[in-house]
């Protein structure tokens, strides 16, 4: 047998994983998670009752990965008086859908890049053009069950043009530079005194395979960056609690929540 130090990193991070996957207690990062939500104000589980009636009344809004940023808007929704909401990144429409539900109040602006940018075709498995008509048909038939949604067809870059203030921001385009940063300080341009910004993916370790779009360390570096120079604080909240994406460290994801002053 080879001494520790002579095994391959690459096999020591697996069986580290493995490791960490059978001594993984979803109670501990339940219980942790709930801490957080507290800090924030909020109550994890009256949210939590709120979102399962809603999944119960409307099927599209289950799905197989679902976040607990679904959850944290549902315990948003049961405190604060939100009446205008900005999602950046509509991917297939089911979170403005449940969005414009928790706040039925409100008017829900979603965005994505039109149809015909190559970079949209080309992301998210959307390259065959059989799969890409069926997606943004589903797509839009679902935002058009909602009449307080308003899906918008731009690139996010363009909100540097824009004054509209909104009560709460949802971040989810593309993850890595220059777009991180540049979404990050629009939207700290355009959310309004006690406004909420939310960043979803966010990594604290630097992914294996970073790139542009998806996996990033950018979201992370940009809100470090403004809380060291006193423009914001933010707290993170786990994305997901089964151990299957939340055992492994270096591999785990977050949800950064701010709280504009």
């Amino acid at each position: 047998m080879k001494k520790p130090h002579l095994i391959p990193k690459k096999i020591l991070l697996k069986l580290f994983g493995i490791y960490s996957k059978m001594n993984y207690s979803a109670q501990k990062y339940l219980e942790e998670q709930e801490k957080e939500f507290i800090t924030l104000g909020l109550d994890r589980g009256k949210g939590l009752i709120k979102l399962n009636n809603l999944k119960d009344k409307y099927s599209c809004i289950e799905k197989p990965m679902s976040s607990e940023h679904q959850i944290l808007f549902s315990s948003l929704s049961v405190k604060e008086n939100i009446l205008d909401v900005l999602e950046i990144g509509t991917f297939d429409g089911t979170n403005a859908f449940l969005l414009s539900k928790l706040f039925d109040k409100a008017k829900i602006e979603t965005m994505d890049l039109n149809d015909e940018d190559p970079i949209f075709k080309e992301t998210y498995g959307r390259k065959n053009i059989n799969k890409f008509k069926d997606f943004c048909d589903q797509r839009n038939k679902i935002l058009n069950q909602s009449n307080n949604i308003n899906f918008i067809k731009k690139n996010s870059m363009k909100l540097i043009f824009s004054d509209k203030k909104y009560d709460l921001i949802w971040i989810d385009g593309a993850h890595g530079y220059p777009t991180a940063a540049i979404d990050i300080t629009n939207c700290l341009r355009l959310v309004k005194p006690n406004g909420i910004i939310v960043c979803d993916d966010v990594w604290v370790n630097t992914p294996v395979n970073q790139d542009g779009t998806y996996n990033s360390v950018a979201t992370f570096e940009v809100l470090t960056a403004l809380k060291n120079a006193g423009i914001i604080n933010f707290n993170l909240i786990y994305k997901r609690l089964d151990k299957e994406n939340n055992a492994v460290k270096r591999l785990r994801k977050y949800i950064a929540y701010t709280k504009l002053n």
